[in-house]
């Protein structure tokens, strides 16, 4: 008898000792924060975040000693929280000059997205902005783009609608609602799944990265980004090596 009680003790030491070595990896919880942007970063059908880019940011600061509770906000409320601290980190574009100010990024960026003009066959390619110039266009409602379709936007002979989503737009362009939808190469292709649209074509206009995105008023920011800093260079060795 004495022998069993030794022995469901050592289990109960064995489960609390396991118990605060999963509490001591993790460091610290941290507030993030991410667009809809399919299948990089959403959340699904049970409210959860997902997608490639969040669950490999989970895994990362996991490795780097820190959790993250995660919400999907608007992309303005997502600038001003991280202005005002309200939330840590946003996992989204880097070097967004408007954001800028008030960020701090690490000196690694994880994933490009490709920035395309969608269009029908009967619509021509395009090389460039300017291109756009004249054309009826399709912008996704909350992104900015970075400023980068600024000057065909503000162009006095460029008109355009905008789109509640990447389903939406889609939908727009199939009913030649615009000449050009303006969308990412990642959540275009996967509202196609969802909407055909008859040898629609594509037209490279440029990329960025998108990187982890801190608020200025993290605490102890300096040591969140050397942590998140080195497990990713940990993850680069290991890759090397495989």
């Amino acid at each position: 008898m004495r022998h069993g009680w030794l022995l469901i003790a050592a289990c109960c030491i064995t489960l609390v000792s396991q118990s605060l070595s999963a509490q001591e990896s993790v460091e610290r919880t941290l507030q993030g924060a991410y667009i809809d942007f399919p299948p990089l970063s959403y959340t699904d059908d049970e409210g959860r975040a997902s997608g490639e880019f969040i669950e490999m940011s989970n895994e990362l600061m996991e490795d780097a000693g820190y959790a993250v509770e995660w919400q999907e906000l608007p992309i303005g409320r997502i600038y001003r929280y991280l202005r005002d601290g309200e939330i840590d980190v946003w996992a989204g574009s880097s070097r967004v000059p408007y954001a800028e100010p008030f960020t701090v990024e690490p000196d690694f960026q994880p994933m490009n997205i490709q920035l395309y003009a969608f269009h029908l066959p009967d619509t021509p390619a395009v090389d460039s902005v300017s291109d756009l110039f004249a054309s009826q266009l399709i912008l996704i409602r909350g992104y900015t783009y970075l400023g980068v379709l600024d000057e065909a936007i503000e162009h006095a002979s460029t008109s355009y609608d905008l789109a509640p989503s990447h389903v939406s737009g889609m939908r727009m362009l199939r009913e030649g609602r615009g000449d050009y939808l303006l969308d990412f190469k990642s959540p275009a292709m996967t509202a196609l799944e969802e909407v055909d649209v008859p040898g629609i074509q594509r037209s490279h206009i440029t990329e960025w990265a998108i990187t982890h995105v801190f608020s200025h008023r993290t605490e102890n920011l300096d040591d969140i980004i050397a942590d998140l800093e080195a497990a990713w260079q940990r993850w680069e060795q290991d890759a090397a090596a495989e």
